[in-house]
Formats: structure tokens, C-alpha cells, sequence
């Protein structure tokens, strides 16, 4: 493959950043898009999900889902009676039978747990597993002038300006009274760079490689409402954005990373092998939640082989068919 062939799929494919990552990594990406898997968005927003998930949580009765807020947990300390001590940073201490870490790794390298003893191996892998940075840059217009000057309707452009990757919003009964766009959407080292400049230059310098890549379209910044950009790696919470192996760790971490220690178990979306996608949060909570109620016998009629999309999507399949099945 010749050297113009090999930098063109580094930009199509955003492997430009991350050349030194697993080849493995890339091949499943590649089979995501390659599958004819279908991608959905939710109207109004991804937080509406979280809404409804609070309002299951809260319909539950006699009181069994509790959220907290703005409590984040600094200790857990196994105790001698099996017991799982939680302490907070501000000072509450909780006893729960079992625990599940549902943190990044970065996120659940920072809590203290102890004994030390008991998770050298768990924090060894939290340490050196490789985690992605990641800058979104948020543009809001009050006219859709990718649909009505362009003829976008959704979609992505791609570029070897700093933007590299921009998402269209799609547009739906001729609504063209605006929205909001990825206009850039940056992972690995060229992350980096967004993140050494203040916030209004990077919506400025957005904005000018926009009307670079719309050149019919310069007048966009006479619709133009303001932005927001989001680093993973400058937040609080999540400290890193998605986990992406590089050569040797999938052989050398990801039993550990998935590994319980005693009542205290870790899921999250780099303890699967479906890095950056939501269906991996949700191969892990399922892991989870087996691996919580395995302590008692269960007989089940079916036992699918594999925690990746295909035997996820085989037991949804399988569910909707025959309802009663217990599948594992």
C-alpha cells in the first residue's frame, strides 16, 4: 500500500491520531461499520435517556433505587466480615453487601481501595490501560443553512483541517429554523491541541474552518448563536474519554479489568472489547449484574458464548422470539 493510500485511510477513518494503537482495535471498528449495524439518535437529546432511566430507578418500589448526588466516593474498604465499606468526600460512610464500579478507569484509579493488598493486579491494570482523549465542539445556528444552502441532511464531512470530523443534524419536516452542529469532533493527540487554547478561540477557529469547508455557505456566522466544547480528558468525572487498547494489552489487562475482587465489581465500556459505544456500557452492566447474582445455582435453557455485539444481539433476538427463555 502506497504512503498517499495508508494517510488517506488515516484521515476517512480517524486512525490518524492513533496509529499506535492495537491493530485488533481497528478491525473492530472497521466491522461495526462494515455489518450494516444501524446508528440511532435520540430527539431532543442523549440526557432524556438518563431522565428515563432515573424515573425507572424512582418508580421502584419500597424505595430499593436510591441516587445520590454530589457524593463521589474517595474509600472502599473491604471488611473482615465481607462487607463493603464506602466513604465519601464528604465524610459519609456507608456498609453495602456488594459494590459495582460503574466509574471509568481513570475515575476508579482515584478511589483508595483497600486492603492495597487486595488490588494490586486490579489498580496495575487501571493504571496502564490506555484511554483516549476526546474535544467535541458544539456550534449553534438559528437557521439550518447545511440544508437549505447545501443540501445536508446529516451526514459527516471529513477533513485534514483541525476540525477533522463535522456531524450534521438531520432535519425533519422541512424544519430548517436551525440546531446545533458537531462542527469538530477530535480524538487522540490532535485532541490535545484544543485543549491548550481558550475556549473562544476554538469556537472562533471552528467557525472559520466551517465556512472553509462551506464556501457557499459564509454566511453562516450571520446565523450564528454561540458554542461549547467538551474535553473528556479536562472532565471532573470521567478523566479520559474511551479506552482503545494498544499491542498487548487486550492479552495482558482485559481479564483484570474485568475481574471482581471479592464483592466488588467493575463495569464500563473498557471492560468489554466494544470501546467508545454505548453497546459496550451495556455488554458490561449485563456482565455485571450476572456476575453479581452468580453466587446463587441458576439453570438456564440457553448460553450464548462470547460478550461482544453478536451474542448481545443473539440474546435480544432470542428474547423477543421465545420470552420465556433464560439466557445467559
Amino acid at each position: 500500500m502506497s504512503r498517499d493510500a495508508i494517510n488517506y485511510i488515516n484521515i476517512l477513518r480517524n486512525y490518524e491520531s492513533g496509529t499506535y494503537c492495537s491493530i485488533l482495535e481497528v478491525f473492530r471498528a472497521v466491522l461495526i461499520y462494515a455489518s450494516g449495524s444501524k446508528f440511532y439518535g435520540i430527539d431532543g437529546g442523549n440526557d432524556l435517556l438518563i431522565q428515563a432511566m432515573i424515573t425507572e430507578c424512582q418508580s421502584i418500589d419500597t424505595d430499593r433505587c436510591s441516587i445520590m448526588y454530589s457524593m463521589p466516593v474517595i474509600e472502599v474498604q473491604l471488611n473482615d466480615s465481607n462487607k463493603v465499606q464506602l466513604k465519601t468526600k464528604n465524610e459519609t460512610i456507608d456498609i453495602v453487601d456488594t459494590l459495582i464500579v460503574a466509574t471509568t478507569a481513570p475515575a476508579a484509579n482515584l478511589i483508595k481501595f483497600e486492603k492495597r493488598i487486595d488490588f494490586v493486579d486490579k489498580y496495575r491494570a487501571l493504571r496502564q490501560i490506555h484511554y483516549m482523549c476526546s474535544t467535541k465542539v458544539l456550534l449553534d445556528f438559528n437557521v439550518s443553512w447545511w440544508y437549505t444552502q447545501e443540501n445536508i441532511n446529516g451526514g459527516q464531512s471529513l477533513t485534514d483541517l483541525h476540525v477533522h470530523s463535522t456531524y450534521y443534524p438531520y432535519i425533519r419536516n422541512n424544519q430548517t429554523n436551525g440546531g446545533t452542529i458537531i462542527a469538530a469532533y477530535n480524538i487522540g493527540t490532535s485532541s490535545l491541541v484544543w485543549q491548550s487554547l481558550f475556549e473562544s478561540d476554538i469556537i472562533e477557529l471552528v467557525l472559520q474552518q466551517l465556512i472553509r469547508l462551506h464556501r457557499s455557505s459564509s454566511n453562516m456566522r450571520d446565523y450564528f448563536q454561540g458554542g461549547k466544547v467538551q474535553h473528556w480528558c479536562g472532565d471532573p468525572y470521567a478523566h479520559g474519554a474511551f479506552a482503545r487498547f494498544i499491542p498487548f494489552q487486550e492479552t495482558e489487562l482485559f481479564h483484570q479489568l474485568q475481574t471482581p475482587v471479592s464483592k466488588i465489581h467493575f463495569i464500563g465500556e473498557h471492560t468489554t472489547l466494544v470501546h467508545g459505544w454505548v453497546e459496550g456500557a451495556i455488554i458490561s452492566a449485563v456482565h455485571g449484574a450476572l456476575s453479581v447474582t452468580r453466587q446463587k445455582e441458576t439453570i438456564f435453557d440457553v448460553v450464548i458464548i462470547g460478550g461482544n455485539l453478536i451474542g448481545l444481539s443473539t440474546a435480544i433476538f432470542l428474547s423477543l422470539k421465545q420470552p420465556n427463555l433464560r439466557i445467559v
